[in-house]
């Protein structure tokens, strides 16, 4: 399986998990919009790039690069 594939399958299962918990609480539109910019161009192939299975991406890009671009898109949403 492909890093984007399994980097796919990691958010979506986040998001599902989130989900849930927010529809525990009746957060009905957060549980639903949360984490949807991971799946924007910027945000999904980056971090699937530097996705290893056992520790976060954005890491990993700021080792390399020195900042994530990944982050600073998630965070400006």
């Amino acid at each position: 399986m492909t890093k984007y594939i399994k980097h796919f399958i990691t958010i979506t299962k986040h998001k599902y998990y989130v989900a849930i918990e927010c529809f525990k609480v009746g957060l009905f539109w957060q549980g639903i919009v949360h984490d949807l910019s991971k799946y924007s161009f910027t945000e999904f192939f980056i971090s699937a790039k530097y996705f290893q299975g056992n520790s976060s991406p954005t890491n990993k890009e700021r080792v390399e690069r020195g900042y994530s671009l990944a982050w600073l898109n998630h965070k400006a949403k």
